[in-house]
């Protein structure tokens, strides 16, 4: 299943790629219908400009070892943010819930008697 999703996200990927491509084109003639032929030059240099330092970027993080390489957060990723340890986990506990204490054993309530004895 995780490939069938990396497929689809690839597929939608390939989509906005083409889609931001034919954005720039319509760019690119509505400068020249405007402009001119050296309009459109300075205009596509400026674009192919900028897409090759978008491509310097991915290319640096694709460089990167992988286990220095960042990514999307836990949170986007679909996992739930979990405030709770694994230690109260185990215990079953719930850090928003109040337990009412055991009770204190006979001795422990019993008032303390003086040790001191007086002659």
């Amino acid at each position: 299943s995780s490939s069938t999703s990396q497929l689809q996200e690839l597929k939608q990927r390939e989509k906005i790629l083409r889609a931001v491509e034919r954005e720039q084109e319509s760019a690119l003639a509505d400068c020249e219908q405007k402009w001119g032929k050296e309009a459109r030059s300075s205009m596509a240099d400026y674009l192919d400009m900028h897409e090759a330092a978008r491509h310097r970027v991915r290319l640096k993080k694709l460089g990167m070892p992988l286990h220095l390489r960042t990514g999307p957060s836990p949170v986007d990723m679909g996992c739930p943010m979990d405030y709770i340890t694994q230690q109260l986990m185990a215990l079953g506990g719930d850090p928003g819930v109040h337990q009412p204490r055991a009770p204190l054993h006979d001795a422990e309530e019993a008032p303390l008697e003086s040790t001191l004895t007086v002659f």
